[in-house]
């Protein structure tokens, strides 16, 4: 299947954060509608980046000159920010260019914007280095915007949310991240405390990994790497070769990247590499060292420079890089975008392609897709791996591995069969859970502690046959069609109920394929009416996806219809936004709806019974489900 289609599939009183001395007319204007998360976090970062004398020269409509220094990652929403803020005004984002042609245009845009009594706006993620000595000559005030405060935050959330007081932040919240990420934490569909939780989760990933190399298993006991752990085992021994001198380093083959969701385990098999080489572990994250960084050019190099440096002083050495996929593709940038990382790009490849003698690179990525073709070419980082999440007897194994000395000769397959779909790291944090809870207790762990773990916290009983019938409908009509359900879980969490896990489709897809799919996305809808009179609300991500994945159909991937190309494939909105879009999707959509229904109504007592054994074991391997429902 295409990755394309793959990837459709705490309160306290605070002071209000206010802008320093900004005249009510000039807040009324910039905050005259309902912002969203990114504009709102930027428009405030804004205010508190100006000082009182230009908020009052703002409301004078005074004609001024701005340099504005923004983070990289802000620029977008602080542009957006400052084009609401200040009107009318020419504005120039002074990215990487050449620089002739950037002086120039600065000093013709200084110009009309004087002649026109504008004012004459330069951001730029560079400071002053790039700037006309006209404008710098001429500019009024100097404006350095930094990434948002707890402040800030408090008072964005409290907007945001509706709260009646600002709610009062843990210290732990830091937002040097990346722009993007930050503002996908604050749902204005969830809560506030959701929102908090998040931004601390974000905070914690993009700490750069710790590895603690002294303890910890090797390759040969890790389990569920696949072709990764072979070339793992493979590298160890050659080096062994290496350093008795039998062969030379250009014989080994030294770089590889992982990829796969997140918590499948790359980084902890990055730690068991550098053990089993006997290697030290230089380790570092692009995302974290894009989001540290003051996110000019010259930062982010010498950020870059230092990690290869370092692992060069150390070689034979492993170099990991985690986060790959925060360098872009340079195929899909534009503008001022590519002007900006077109230069970071290549250094980053010069830098491989020094980095071969005695430097093992290994790297990772939750998303493969996003990698520019050029680091993945022969001669760089060849060697691709995918990380899936464990099966059944790596569980076990695992399982094996975080306990020890503890359960040894416990029966572990029944708790291998509620981890089915859990992570490596997810596993051993339960393992963690379980001693903890044994601990408190004053007593040795027991097999019930593990399990206790492993069980979702106890729903109504109700709730609990609700989720049962809709899993158990996306995993009927997946098998009817014809795909393969790898397991069947209602060990869900806080945003799901439970899921089905299906072998994704290779290549292409047809027509045909995207409407089976919706069929699928249906189900869970279409099993709760059949078997229970009526559909809950917990259908509306199936919804959205079935939704999208029809847009796509007719407007993206011209399997409809019309050839027309509408927009792209992941711009759902601007697709379902076309009113005669939305009708053909719509027909589409009641029209499987009632393939689903009987589809359902034929096989009812396979739904049933497929729900009844989830009610009682809570999750289904891809064989429970075939001895289930049989095909007649």
């Amino acid at each position: 299947m295409s990755n394309t289609f793959n990837d459709l599939l705490i309160e306290d009183d605070v002071e209000e954060h206010s802008a320093p001395s900004e005249s009510a007319a000039v807040k009324a204007r910039f905050f005259d509608r309902a912002p969203t998360p990114g504009e709102q976090l930027a428009r405030r970062m804004l205010f508190a980046a100006c000082p009182p004398a230009l908020s009052k020269d703002i409301k004078r409509r005074r004609s001024l000159v701005l340099l504005i220094e923004v983070p990289t990652s802000w620029m977008d929403l602080v542009q957006d920010a400052a084009r609401q803020m200040i009107r009318p005004a020419d504005f120039i984002i002074n990215d990487v260019k050449s620089r002739s042609k950037t002086l120039s245009l600065q000093d013709l845009g200084l110009r009309n914007a004087m002649a026109l009594r504008q004012s004459f706006v330069i951001l730029t993620t560079q400071g002053t280095g790039g700037v006309s000595s006209a404008v710098l000559s001429a500019t009024d005030y100097h404006v350095r915007v930094e990434p948002p405060d707890l402040q800030i935050l408090g008072a964005t959330l409290k907007a945001i949310y509706g709260l009646r007081r600002t709610p009062k932040l843990p210290s732990e919240i830091q937002l040097v991240g990346d722009a993007t990420a930050i503002v996908a934490a604050i749902r204005p569909t969830e809560s506030a405390g959701k929102a908090i939780r998040r931004l601390k989760a974000l905070h914690m990933a993009s700490a750069a990994p710790i590895f603690d190399l002294q303890q910890g298993p090797d390759l040969s006991q890790l389990y569920g790497y696949g072709a990764a752990k072979q070339w793992g085992l493979t590298l160890a021994r050659e080096l062994e070769l290496f350093r008795a001198g039998a062969i030379g380093w250009d014989t080994i083959s030294t770089a590889a990247i992982l990829h796969g969701a997140p918590g499948v385990g790359k980084t902890y098999f990055a730690a068991a590499l550098a053990r089993t080489c006997k290697l030290p572990l230089i380790a570092t994250s692009l995302g974290q060292l894009f989001a540290s960084t003051s996110g000019n050019l010259d930062s982010i190099v010498k950020g870059l420079n230092q990690a290869f440096q370092e692992a060069r002083e150390k070689g034979p050495s492993l170099l990991f890089i985690d986060e790959l996929d925060a360098l872009p593709d340079r195929k899909t940038l534009t503008g001022r975008g590519r002007d900006w990382w077109t230069p970071v790009c290549n250094h980053f490849l010069k830098l491989l392609d020094d980095a071969r003698d005695r430097v093992v690179i290994l790297t990772a990525t939750n998303m493969i897709d996003r990698i520019d073709d050029a680091i993945l070419r022969p001669g760089r980082v060849d060697r691709q791996f995918e990380i899936l999440p464990p099966d059944h007897d790596a569980l076990v194994q695992m399982l094996q591995l975080h306990l020890g000395d503890d359960l040894r000769g416990a029966d572990l397959s029944a708790i291998a069969r509620l981890a089915q779909g859990q992570t490596g790291a997810r596993i051993q944090l339960l393992v963690k859970s379980a001693r903890a809870a044994a601990r408190q207790a004053g007593r040795t762990l027991e097999l019930k502690d593990l399990t206790d773990q492993f069980l979702p916290p106890s729903k109504d009983c109700e709730e609990l046959r609700r989720i049962c019938i809709h899993e158990a409908g996306h995993a009927l009509v997946a098998y009817l069609v014809g795909r393969r359900v790898q397991y069947v879980t209602t060990m869900g969490d806080e945003r799901r109920g439970g899921c089905v896990e299906m072998q994704p489709l290779e290549g292409a897809v047809s027509s045909q394929q995207i409407e089976d799919q919706v069929l699928i996305n249906l189900a869970g809808r279409g099993a709760e009416i059949l078997l229970l009179g009526h559909a809950s609300s917990g259908a509306h991500t199936d919804l959205k996806v079935a939704t999208q994945l029809l847009a796509a159909k007719h407007g993206a991937f011209g399997l409809g219809e019309s050839l027309i190309h509408l927009a792209s494939a992941f711009d759902s909105s601007t697709l379902v936004a076309n009113p005669r879009l939305q009708t053909i999707v719509e027909t589409d959509l009641r029209r499987l709806d009632g393939r689903c229904t009987a589809l359902l109504s034929e096989h009812r007592l396979q739904l049933q019974t497929i729900a009844e054994a989830l009610i009682q074991r809570r999750v289904l391997s891809g064989e429970d489900l075939v001895s289930l429902a049989p095909r007649s």
